[in-house]
C-alpha cells in the first residue's frame, strides 16, 4: 500500500517498477495505490501506509504478498499478509521525513520475509483477469 495524497506524492518512490498499479479512495478526497511487482527485487517502495478490505480482495487474485501498516485486511489465509505492525523487519522509517508518511521497504526485502515465514514469493501475472 503506497500513500497517495498531496504530502505523499513527493516521496513516491518505487511506482515505476511496478507492473500493475491500482488506485482507489481511502477517505475524500484522498486515494491510495496498490502496486504489484513481479520481477524487481531491489525497488525502494513508499510511503507504504494501512491498508483498507477492497485492496486485500485485489492481492488475492494476484496471489501477491500483501505489504502494508494496519489498517483492514484480509485475513483468511489467502494471501500472505506482511504487516509491518506484525512483521517489521522487512520496513524502515527514513528520519529525514516527519509524520506518518515516512515507512519505506524494498521489495527484496519483502521476498525474503515471505519465503522465511513459508509463502510464495512471486505474484501470479498469469491469472485470468488478463484474458
Amino acid at each position: 500500500m503506497i500513500g497517495n495524497s498531496p504530502e505523499e506524492v513527493i516521496h513516491q518512490t518505487g511506482l515505476n517498477k511496478a507492473d500493475i498499479i491500482y488506485e482507489a479512495n481511502v477517505e475524500y478526497p484522498f486515494t491510495r495505490l496498490m502496486a504489484i511487482f513481479n520481477n524487481s527485487d531491489e525497488t525502494i517502495v513508499g510511503p507504504v501506509r494501512s491498508s483498507r478490505y477492497y485492496f486485500s480482495r485485489l492481492a488475492v487474485e494476484w496471489s501477491a504478498i500483501f505489504a502494508h501498516c494496519g489498517g483492514q485486511s484480509l485475513n483468511n489465509g489467502k494471501i500472505v499478509n506482511l504487516d509491518q505492525m506484525r512483521y517489521p523487519s522487512p520496513y524502515w522509517r527514513d528520519k529525514n521525513i516527519g509524520g506518518w508518511i515516512n515507512l519505506f521497504t524494498k521489495t527484496q526485502n519483502i521476498r525474503e520475509k515471505s519465503r522465511k515465514i513459508g509463502f510464495q514469493d512471486k505474484v501470479n501475472l498469469d491469472n485470468n483477469l488478463l484474458g
